[in-house]
């Protein structure tokens, strides 16, 4: 879809043929009102995509080999400006600085005002492209424009044409570049339409190896802009829209509001009707658009339903076919965007796999699967609308090749369990960093992140959001239930730094829908082998978990080794969606496999602990997507060391819902990996009862520290320290301070210092500022990040330890520039003012009974009265309030109490019951005689996440046994 971007007092963004414009000033750029395509002058073209408008970068200069390279572009679509008088035109490139290779070049701007006769519109003629000397140049269709022959040569020789502006491109980062146009040029474009050939760009002064790279229209990013100013002040032509995200066979989000949005001219009043009955009514905003809300409406088994968008003096807007239910964003790299016809008819695959999704495919009847699928875009600015790969349709067996394979397992697992439509918002780019897809205001919700914000600031980053400016900005606020996340590939080598950004992403599009309980359900990679750190990638996804409303589908039993797509989607879509049907659909399902929670020496052995074991731990075999089957064969890919870190294979015996390691070559033994390779070379894994796979982890913390415009980056332990230099400082400036951490560093406006590693990953950037330019001080009281710094920077700050018996409260000062005043580590905007904050502190206990102020406040808000006071019972279910304190349970809900339900036997084994409050864990442990002070553990780690846990294990010998439930 081709953009307008209208600029003036109102600012108006605007697209396709719509036509608005204020004070006098009016934008065209984008597909569909641009044409441009870069020529060479020789006969090297070796693809079509080099001068069909292909490639999303124009190259004008000089090649190394002394080639002419030009460019060629055409504004088109100027009739809304019909009888205006132009007074001033620019045109505006984006300077790509592809790889840092753009030079100082003066760019000449020509106007083709006419053609050579032999000029012709289509490909090379004949079969051979390199050498040969029929190469054509497609510029436009054959209505107007053809093509010219090698390139184009230089200004004069091939056109006839006059010089109507020129400007420098320089080797500075990403910017604009502007040359000011002969308005009389323009003025000529839009009064004879016809005579509108377009401009030449060249550089015949230009070196060898002079080259300037601009953004093309094709890019979607930056591309070439032309700016016209007219006497007086444009009338608005009066339109409507409603945004394409909207279209016949779409599933709106049951049980919320949803959101109907479009565009229209100022004053336009919309109204939306539900199957007839008025829903909503809305007019534009200062930027034109409208947004009208259907009040919630709760699924009713795929009932279809018409959506009616009407305004006063346009068609309406009648949208067909339209169900209730959830609606999930799918997106990430190329294991999301792989189709389900990937793995049909494919050399990649074996045959069975072929003959598997043929099946799969022929099978996928069910219309209430429906998909929204979004086209591989990037912008360096937000746009109201995306690009539609393909509308809203069914799931069939002629729609469903073009559906994400992993989307559409997650969604038919979903909805077959539920009977509940499922809608996927299709957004997912093959081969990108996670770092396109984050939105500014989730990096500044992760202060371990604020030296990336910082580094972009600078433009030291050119792509940093930019796939979610295109592919994901347009789609908020859609209703959704929550998202799907399939990525990582391309950030292996950030190691734990990629936690950060997951935490930027899930808290990013949290904010930006307005549901701070999103629910984020990811993909951990799965096996594969490469020379990247996959495992550390791993480690790092499996952190992200602490994120609230966070699941991770474990994949590393179904990898492929060769192959970076694995062919079983299927079970990663079902793993995704048993975390959606346990936690969104509250559904009680097993939904994760065993997660490393803690390690215990025992001699010669390491007890690890992990959550979501409480069913036991199993050794097993999975083929293809065959069930689990259980092997007595030994667990492999099992790896345990000393304190020298020399790992050496291991043996695990399951104990109950624990692992014990152990190694006769290792008689202290202090670290544990499990799995912890690219592509774990054993068949047989850990698993749970369940069959669900356990995460690969390690017991031996090692994280990335990473400089950037300095030295010390590497990988170091815990406690650590690494010596970190600012690197030399541009011309004319010198080093201000480094960003990215408080308390990690010991000065820091020092450019050489001394880093302390935490236990997570560091990313700190040396920043620099003009000689001449004021600093301002900042000062951190009861906590780090004191120092000077210039105005603008992004600075962290973290309050000291609190004393003991107190916990940080909130920040107090100047805390209008903080980013969040209630966070023990946060980061603040530096004005051009003296600055300072300082950490407040509260009384944990002021009673001294054990119970926090926090939890005694929240159900006895009168205070310490009666009630409220450690051995009181007030909803009279047996346990004091300090019980219910450490337990986590109410202390005003008799129904609210943890508590072993009956034993239940069947001859040979037993289990017990109970509800696992969330943030909890407990033991189960037993003993034969009361009167003994010994209690045997039978589970060690039981995790609470609001649900009944159910604990089974075989009958015990002995013929009395007792059972007690510990809170840990």
């Amino acid at each position: 879809m081709g953009w307008r971007k209208i600029f003036g007092m109102a600012g108006l963004v605007l697209f396709g043929g719509l036509h608005a414009a204020f004070a006098g000033i009016a934008t065209f750029s984008g597909t569909g009102q641009v044409e441009d395509t870069y020529l060479r002058g020789d006969d090297t073209q070796i693809s079509s995509a080099h001068n069909y408008g292909g490639s999303d970068i124009l190259i004008v200069g000089n090649l190394n080999s002394a080639v002419a390279v030009n460019a060629l572009a055409r504004f088109t679509d100027l009739s809304s400006l019909s009888g205006q008088t132009v007074t001033n035109a620019t045109l505006r490139l984006y300077n790509y600085n592809h790889a840092n290779q753009t030079r100082d070049v003066t760019i000449d701007i020509y106007e083709v005002a006419a053609a050579n006769g032999d000029w012709v519109e289509g490909t090379a003629l004949g079969a051979v492209q390199t050498g040969s000397s029929d190469w054509r140049f497609k510029i436009q269709n054959s209505a107007g424009w053809a093509g010219g022959r090698k390139g184009c040569g230089v200004a004069g020789t091939d056109y006839e044409t006059h010089l109507v502006g020129r400007a420098v491109s320089t080797n500075t980062t990403a910017e604009w570049v502007e040359f000011a146009l002969d308005a009389s040029v323009v003025q000529n474009w839009i009064d004879n339409p016809n005579q509108n050939r377009g401009l030449l760009l060249t550089a015949p002064g230009a070196a060898i190896g002079g080259i300037a790279y601009f953004r093309s229209s094709e890019s979607s990013y930056a591309g070439l802009e032309l700016v016209v100013e007219v006497e007086g002040i444009l009338s608005e032509e009066p339109y409507f829209s409603v945004s394409s995200v909207f279209s016949d066979y779409m599933v709106l989000q049951r049980d919320q509001a949803v959101p109907i949005w479009g565009w229209a001219s100022s004053g336009t009043v919309v109204n939306v009707a539900l199957d007839g009955v008025p829903s909503g009514t809305a007019v534009p905003d200062e930027t034109g658009k409208w947004t009208a809300w259907i009040d919630a409406h709760p699924a009713d088994g795929g009932q279809p339903h018409a959506l009616l968008v009407s305004a006063d003096g346009f068609s309406d807007v009648q949208i067909g076919n339209v169900v209730f239910g959830d609606v999930y964003l799918a997106s990430g790299q190329s294991n999301m965007a792989t189709l389900m016809n990937a793995f049909t008819n494919s050399a990649k695959y074996p045959p069975e796999v072929n003959t598997l999704y043929a099946g799969e495919i022929a099978a996928a009847n069910h219309p209430l699967i429906r998909q929204l699928a979004i086209r591989a875009k990037a912008s360096a600015s937000e746009w109201d609308e995306p690009a539609i790969r393909s509308p809203w349709e069914t799931c069939s067996p002629s729609t469903v090749p073009g559906f994400t394979a992993v989307g559409y397992f997650f969604a038919r697992e979903v909805h077959l369990e539920t009977g509940v439509p499922v809608g996927l918002l299709f957004s997912a780019w093959g081969g990108q960093k996670i770092d396109r897809f984050l939105s500014p205001s989730g990096v500044a919700a992760v202060p371990g992140l604020s030296g990336l914000g910082q580094y972009q600031e600078q433009g030291g980053i050119n792509n940093l959001y930019d796939i979610h400016n295109a592919m994901i900005a347009p789609l908020v606020p859609y209703g959704i239930r929550g998202a799907i996340w399939y990525q990582g590939e391309a950030n292996a080598p950030d190691g734990d730094l990629y936690r950060y950004k997951m935490q930027a992403l899930m808290r990013g599009w949290r904010q930006e829908w307005g549901q701070k309980d999103l629910s984020f359900d990811y993909v951990q990679l799965a096996s594969y082998s490469t020379a990247g750190d996959w495992p550390g990638l791993r480690e790092a996804q499996r952190g992200a978990l602490s994120e609230k409303d966070s699941g991770m589908a474990v994949t590393i039993d179904i990898g492929d080794a060769a192959n970076i797509h694995p062919a079983n989607k299927q079970d990663v879509g079902i793993r995704l969606a048993q975390w959606t049907l346990f936690r969104d659909l509250q559904q009680p399902i097993p939904y994760s496999g065993p997660l490393f929670y803690d390690s215990v020496v025992q001699g010669s052995e390491i007890r690890i602990l992990f959550d979501h074991a409480e069913s036991g731990l199993i050794v097993g075999v999975k083929e293809g997507t065959n069930a689990v089957v259980e092997t007595a064969g030994p667990l492999e890919d099992l790896e345990i060391a000393g304190t020298d870190r020399v790992f050496v294979s291991a043996v695990g015996v399951v104990d109950a819902d624990t692992l014990l390691v152990s190694s006769p070559s290792v008689s202290e033994p202090v670290h544990v990996r499990y799995c912890y390779q690219s592509a774990p070379a054993g068949s047989n894994k850990l698993y749970n009862a369940a069959g669900f796979p356990a995460s690969p982890f390690r017991t031996d913390p090692l994280n990335r520290l990473d400089v950037v415009s300095g030295s010390g980056s590497g990988v170091v332990d815990p406690g650590g320290q690494q010596v970190i230099v600012a690197a030399a400082p541009p011309a004319g400036q010198v080093f201000d301070r480094w960003i990215g951490a408080a308390a990690e560093i010991e000065n820091v406006n020092g450019s050489t210092t001394t880093v302390t590693m935490p236990g997570h990953a560091l990313y700190l950037l040396a920043s620099y500022r003009d000689a001449a330019d004021p600093v301002y001080t900042l000062t951190v009281g009861n906590g780090y990040g004191s120092g000077t710094s210039q105005a603008g920077s992004i600075l962290n700050i973290e309050a000291a330890a609190p004393p003991a018996g107190q916990i940080f409260d909130h920040w107090s000062g100047d805390t209008q520039h903080v980013a969040n005043a209630f966070s023990a580590v946060t980061t603040l905007r530096m004005p051009a003012a003296i600055l300072s904050v300082a950490a407040e502190y509260g009384t944990v206990d002021t009673v001294g009974d054990g119970i926090s102020d926090v939890w005694r406040n929240r159900y006895f808000p009168a205070g310490t009265n009666s009630a409220s006071q450690a051995d009181a019972d007030p909803d009279g279910d047996g346990l004091t309030n300090l019980q219910e304190f450490l337990a986590g349970t109410s202390p005003t809900n008799a129904a609210s109490v943890v508590k072993l339900n009956g034993a239940m036997r069947d001859g040979t084994s037993m289990a017990f019951n109970f509800h696992g409050i969330a943030g909890k864990r407990y033991r189960l442990e037993s003993t034969d005689n009361l009167l003994s002070v010994s209690w045997m553990p039978r589970f060690f780690n039981i995790f609470g996440d609001d649900s009944l846990k159910k604990i089974g294990f075989p009958m015990p010998d002995s013929s009395q046994s007792f059972y007690r439930l510990k809170s840990l």
